[in-house]
């Protein structure tokens, strides 16, 4: 790591592109009263961490409370061995991992990171040695077999997931709630996108997964809710039929063959039923 102290020009600071994805446009959270106070009477005494392009990588909320003291400049450490933006960005994920978020922040934080990683895996696919064909005894594993390797995508899901101490599917879910409150903004509708964003934070992410597939259209409305129930206890009564009809029939060798013929009875009774609605 190289890092150079330098007193640096406020407006020749930029902020992590990231940063207001997940966190939140920092000029829409100003800083509090006694916190820019303090600067304003003492400056800004930790100095910000920023790349060797002056990207914030720590130190948002300072800049923007120097911003509003009516601070010219700020000390920062500079670390020039940051250039390329995947180590910028995986920089700023290193400073924030552990800060306290919600729920909403947690699933931005996780569609921001699955990308990186995606595109780090992607790197590292492109600088791997060419491997053997698999039908070569120098590409198999001890027991014979090919060795397999994950995509990208799904290895990348399951780091970012990882990260924001959630399970693969839950993250999932909890981004794509985030995607239907940024869509009802865009469209002006804020009361929806609020509502939504409250369940999503103060009750679970399957309830915000609930509550936005309803409002995108893609759960099913209470009535074709109690259609589908129905249909499936009309499947559940033939499946009992057709157990019972074999029950009563005598003549098979052992229970194996009676438990095939039941299934077999109850696939022809379940395809009789889906032709008929």
């Amino acid at each position: 790591m190289t890092t150079q102290f330098e007193i640096i020009r406020v407006g020749k600071l930029r902020n992590h592109r990231l940063n207001g994805q997940v966190f939140g446009d920092i000029g829409d959270n100003p800083g509090d009263d006694d916190f820019i106070q303090s600067i304003r009477e003492r400056g800004v005494l930790q100095p910000l961490i920023v790349s060797a392009d002056f990207t914030i990588i720590s130190g948002h909320r300072r800049r923007q409370g120097a911003i509003e003291a009516g601070l010219e400049e700020v000390p920062c450490i500079i670390r020039s061995d940051l250039s390329e933006q995947s180590d910028i960005d995986f920089a700023w994920f290193d400073t924030n991992r552990n800060r306290e978020m919600t729920t909403e922040q947690k699933a931005r934080w996780f569609k921001a990171l699955e990308g990186i990683e995606s595109e780090r895996a992607r790197k590292r696919l492109k600088t791997k040695q060419i491997q053997p064909p698999a039908n070569l005894p120098e590409a198999r594993n001890g027991e014979g077999e090919a060795e397999k390797t994950s995509s990208p995508q799904g290895e990348a899901a399951e780091i970012a997931a990882k990260q924001v101490g959630m399970s693969r599917k839950t993250a999932k879910a909890a981004a794509a709630v985030v995607d239907v409150i940024d869509a009802k903004e865009q469209e002006g509708d804020h009361e929806t996108a609020e509502k939504l964003r409250e369940t999503l934070n103060t009750k679970s992410v399957s309830a915000a997964k609930a509550q936005a597939d309803e409002i995108s259209g893609k759960r099913p409305s209470q009535g074709e809710r109690e259609q589908d129930r129905s249909k499936v206890m009309e499947a559940r009564s033939l499946v009992t039929k057709a157990v019972r009809k074999i029950d009563e029939v005598d003549g098979y060798p052992d229970q194996h063959t009676k438990t095939l013929a039941a299934l077999e009875l109850t696939t022809q009774s379940l395809d009789e039923w889906k032709e008929s609605i």
